[in-house]
């Protein structure tokens, strides 16, 4: 997950570069989505051993539950570090 991340976030802030000339936006989508991978990756291992230990099927419970927990960490680390950014925009 920490690959895959640094990797779409370099890919990311060398796109926005190239496109927009806007290095700035570039850091804050590249560290958004670096942070929610990273946070991704960390919840998608964690919950079902949770569940597991909890004695509830990881197979059912954790789908929809890990999708909807990731979704709304991503949206508020993309909104948090654009709080953290907009100084500099």
């Amino acid at each position: 997950g920490l690959m895959t991340g640094l990797t779409c976030a370099i890919f990311v802030v060398g796109l926005i570069y190239v496109w927009k000339h806007e290095f700035v936006i570039g850091l804050l989508v590249g560290a958004a989505i670096f942070v929610s991978i990273f946070v991704a990756t960390i919840s998608g291992s964690f919950i079902p051993l949770l569940m597991h230990k909890m004695k509830i099927d990881p197979a059912v419970a954790s789908g929809p539950f890990i999708t909807t927990l990731n979704d709304v960490i991503s949206v508020i680390i993309y909104l948090g570090l654009a709080t953290v950014f907009i100084s500099d925009l």
